[in-house]
């Protein structure tokens, strides 16, 4: 079983997230996806180990166009606003990557991650660039 947390910042960490997810999905039109999310106060298993850098972990359904973050608050209650976002867009990538993951050889987490990370910072990055 994982680490055990009291979080007391619960309604206020959800809004929080909700508020970014909601937002992001629109930015990137991804209405045409159902994307649920669940809010835990403990992680569990092979996460567990690294709960200072696991924020959110996405399951996706993708062939049903559905998937589901677990956000895990209290990794989330220690970021800024722009840490969230960029946790948020970097859990939406791997909605938008999730069949591709079936054509990856075993192991390769690392690069899965790695692929997600770029594509979530070129796309922030775009954002935050002027309109010409």
């Amino acid at each position: 079983m994982g680490k055990k947390y009291e979080y007391p910042h619960r309604a206020a960490e959800e809004a929080r997230i909700l508020e970014a997810t909601a937002r992001w999905e629109h930015e990137l039109e991804m209405g045409w996806l159902s994307i649920g999310h669940i809010f835990v106060d403990q992680v569990r298993g092979e996460e567990s180990d690294d709960i200072e850098s696991t924020a959110a972990v996405t399951y996706a359904s993708w062939e049903y166009r559905h998937a589901t973050i677990t956000w895990y608050l209290p990794a989330v209650g220690t970021m800024t606003d722009e840490a969230l976002n960029d946790v948020v867009v970097h859990e939406l990538v791997h909605v938008l990557l999730a069949p591709l993951r079936d054509h990856l050889k075993p192991g390769s987490i690392k690069q899965e991650e790695f692929a997600t990370e770029c594509v979530a910072r070129a796309i922030v990055a775009a954002r935050k660039a002027p309109r010409v």
